[in-house]
């Protein structure tokens, strides 16, 4: 699918007619997840059984099973009242030919893919890529209280629209988006060629970014489409190495093992309308550098992604409320 450019803030309106409301990735860990075919186990390499940030596997240990995880509630209907999980699954993989050496042990990495488990998030090591599919489905209850994940109808598919925005894609990351029913299109941010497309992949520079760095965000629009597939790649860099070679691999600062992460973020470069509900007002709150505009600043929502103090420089902290029936587009600091 090819690579689209657009103006931060383009309406949403003039990609598609909008027919109900659009969902995305919001999801909280206090909702809760299930992996399934996740033994966790990176044994010998280290003990992941108390990974409070994440679940492993090692794809050898997988065989013909097809590792998944599902995030309950990942999303909010305001409009039907809906709540919607967000089922990934990775169903194919191909191995590097060389390998990953754990710098504290000395021992060979085992290829492996790791579920985030605090955010969504996937991260991998030792593999050239994954194929990945994301689903959509509805969250309910059975009458124990059990969670579940529960199939949309044809009916509603048909009128669900959603978005992803990948996030920070640096470091020669690289993903796949072919055209597949629902997808509308992929779009960058103009006028910066952070992000470009080579041979249908979307590739990242060989630099760093960070999360809120619009420039390394990728957005991808679907309508009447219940469920996407893209291709994550380890990365586009190590092109000259093959069998017999080796790369020394750092812990990272958590103490787990260093590996080509993929995040996500609620934001895209598209404007969105807010659905404000007619019964009850609405607040939302950003924190952020000082003086720092709306658009820039982080959600107040979720300490596992707050906004971290810098040696004590001052910051502002944004508010914007909605009331029955009307928006505010002001705020105040």
């Amino acid at each position: 699918m090819t690579l689209k450019t657009i103006q931060n803030g383009t309406d949403v309106t003039t990609i598609d007619p909008r027919q109900d409301s659009i969902i995305t990735f919001k999801w909280n860990k206090n909702n809760g997840f299930k992996t399934v075919n996740v033994d966790n186990d990176m044994s010998p390499i280290m003990d992941v059984s108390k990974d409070a940030a994440g679940k492993s596997v090692k794809v050898d240990n997988l065989g013909d099973k097809k590792p998944k995880i599902i995030y309950y509630k990942a999303a909010y209907d305001k409009i039907n009242k809906v709540y919607y999980n967000v089922e990934m699954t990775v169903t194919n993989w191909k191995k590097q030919p060389f390998s990953w050496i754990d710098v504290p042990t000395g021992k060979a990495i085992p290829p492996f893919i790791r579920f985030h488990t605090t955010k969504i998030g996937i991260s991998i090591r030792g593999l050239d890529y994954i194929d990945t599919t994301f689903q959509w489905t509805k969250y309910g209850e059975d009458s124990s209280g059990k969670k579940q994940s529960l199939k949309l109808t044809d009916e509603e598919t048909a009128r669900l629209r959603s978005y992803i925005t990948l996030s920070d894609l640096d470091a020669a990351q690289a993903f796949r988006i072919n055209e597949q029913p629902g997808m509308v299109g992929i779009y960058k941010l103009k006028g910066y060629d952070h992000i470009y497309q080579e041979g249908g992949n979307v590739v990242s520079k060989d630099v760093l970014t960070t999360d809120a760095d619009k420039k390394a965000w990728v957005t991808a629009y679907i309508k009447g489409a219940d469920q996407f597939s893209l291709r994550f790649y380890e990365g586009m860099n190590f092109g000259n190495l093959g069998s017999g070679d080796t790369i020394r691999n750092a812990r990272t600062s958590a103490g787990n093992i260093g590996s080509s992460y993929y995040s996500f973020t609620s934001k895209c470069l598209l404007t969105i309308p807010k659905v404000v509900d007619p019964n009850e007002p609405d607040i939302e709150k950003r924190v952020g550098d000082k003086g720092t505009a709306w658009d820039d600043a982080e959600e107040a929502t979720d300490k596992e992604t707050a906004y971290e103090i810098q040696d004590y420089n001052e910051f502002d902290y944004l508010v914007r409320s909605a009331g029955p029936g009307i928006e505010i587009e002001n705020y105040t600091r």
